[in-house]
């Protein structure tokens, strides 16, 4: 299965193949309700997105074009494919035609991800008709269609296991991989800039200690631009990952850790992870078979972070208010007097660690209105607005 965040609906979506009807691909929007949050449902029915046997799905979320793009493998054919899906009102969903990126291999040896910085979707693979060699393709998005380059060289060895992400930082692409060929089934991972119809790869990295690798992944963590890579080692069937920062395309490494002794799976299929927003976490989830059930691993990128976003700026305390105490708030449509720097006239909003500013901190998600201050009446004076509104 795969999720994506759609930031202008704020809806979560899922993909899975559906078992029910021969392995078809399915995606619908989903709901959560319920007093307490944790009832999770799917009203509009879930869509067809390929009427065959598919795996080795991906969801990509195209801000740019705003559409949802589902990567997978043509279970039957083979070939790594790619369909465009636009969201209308109430979670309704419309599709452009299924595209083949014209290279075809094994399940759970392709990947994805988009490039905010040059607006184009990059797919990585191992090419079957290459003795499984690294290649890549880049998606251009036009409405609901997508067209792809021919295929090119990531890498010159036999890869399996690809997993992908966005620095937004540096406005790279990270593509990490089990490298079969030259590298002894080592997690290696190489950094692309990212243009119009091709990419630039920089060196490729060793995770630190040389281990070999079965499941992994690797995510960016956007409050501290620090990468998150873990792999299960096949020899002991332990859970590591590292810490490495990016400049460029250049990682330094930060140090390797052993989540625990207990054994986890090694197929691609039993790991995946994802970062908490603007809050400085990194969550994985990894089947751990010493216990029989999946386990929900969160990681502390090494800042705290904040806990602001587009739906819980109540108001401003005119004073201010000690830990564990009770004080005044001032709600919506009142003055608060405590600020300073601000220019009289000026619209302020929300910011991710909780200041003001004179723009939209885009990583609350939510829009203008939800995340606004309120209007500067002076330098210390400002009427609260009313985010809900």
């Amino acid at each position: 299965p795969a999720l994506v965040f759609d930031p202008d609906t704020e809806d979560t979506y899922l993909a899975f193949r559906d078992q029910g009807t021969s392995n078809y691909g399915k995606i619908g929007g989903l709901v959560i309700s319920g007093t307490d949050n944790t009832t999770v449902s799917c009203p509009t029915g879930y869509y067809t997105f390929h009427s065959g046997s598919t795996d080795t799905i991906e969801l990509v979320y195209d801000t740019s074009a705003n559409k949802i793009i589902i990567v997978y493998r043509d279970s039957t054919t083979k070939y790594y494919t790619a369909r465009v899906a636009e969201v209308g009102s109430n979670q309704a969903l419309t599709f452009g035609s299924e595209v083949s990126t014209g290279v075809y291999g094994d399940e759970g040896k392709m990947s994805a991800a988009y490039d905010a910085s040059a607006n184009r979707l990059v797919m990585c693979m191992a090419d079957d008709s290459d003795n499984n060699k690294g290649k890549y393709v880049v998606g251009t998005v036009s409405g609901t269609s997508i067209s792809f380059t021919s295929k090119a060289s990531l890498i010159n060895s036999e890869i399996h296991y690809l997993n992908m992400d966005y620095h937004a930082g540096e406005q790279k692409t990270i593509v990490s991989f089990r490298d079969v060929g030259g590298g002894y089934n080592k997690l290696r991972s190489t950094v692309g800039t990212v243009g119009s119809s091709s990419v630039t790869w920089g060196s490729t990295v060793d995770f630190p200690g040389g281990y070999g690798t079965g499941a992994n992944t690797t995510c960016v963590d956007p409050l501290t631009n620090l990468v998150f890579r873990g792999l299960v080692f096949p020899n002991d069937n332990r859970f590591y990952y590292a810490y490495a920062t990016l400049s460029g395309t250049t990682f330094s490494t930060l140090g390797t850790n052993s989540q625990s002794s207990h054994n986890h799976s090694l197929s691609w299929e039993d790991m995946t992870s994802t970062a908490m927003g603007n809050h400085g976490r990194i969550v994985v989830l990894a089947y751990n078979a010493s216990a029989s059930r999946p386990g929900l691993y969160v990681y502390d990128m090494g800042q705290t972070g904040s806990n602001a976003n587009s739906k819980n700026g109540l108001g401003f305390a005119p004073l201010a208010i000690s830990d564990g105490n009770t004080g005044t708030i001032n709600l919506p449509g009142n003055v608060v007097g405590n600020q300073s720097g601000l220019t009289a006239g000026q619209r302020y909003f929300i910011q991710g660690d909780g200041t003001l500013g004179t723009s939209i901190d885009n990583s609350l998600g939510g829009g203008y209105d939800s995340t606004k201050a309120g209007l500067a009446l002076s330098a210390t004076s400002l009427l609260i607005a009313d985010y809900r509104s």
